[in-house]
């Protein structure tokens, strides 16, 4: 049974049995490295969606005058507070410092 099904030729697909004929006769327009160069060049680059959201953020921002309210709303940022946090940890820091050099030189 085995070599029944071995020695059965397949059957011939769809793609087999049509011809493939070529539709467009026309000779290829074949054009010099320099030509080709000019070519590469002239086209526009693509813009990522990323760089294109970032323009558009830009042109509305200026045109809604939004850059002032942005700049009002951020005047007590995240950054700020992290800047000022650390500026009192420093200062606090020098503080105890200078106590604790005080007091050591108090004994000696």
């Amino acid at each position: 049974a085995l070599l029944q099904v071995l020695n059965k030729k397949p059957k011939m697909s769809i793609l087999e049995i049509t011809p493939v004929t070529q539709t467009d006769k026309r000779p290829v327009k074949r054009t010099s490295g320099a030509e080709a160069l000019l070519q590469v060049l002239n086209k526009k680059p693509k813009m990522s969606t990323l760089e294109k959201s970032r323009l558009d953020w830009m042109k509305y921002k200026k045109d809604e005058r939004f850059q002032e309210e942005l700049n009002f709303h951020t005047k007590d940022g995240y950054l700020e507070k992290q800047e000022f946090l650390q500026r009192k940890d420093q200062r606090q820091f020098e503080q105890e410092r200078d106590e604790r050099l005080k007091r050591f030189k108090r004994l000696y």
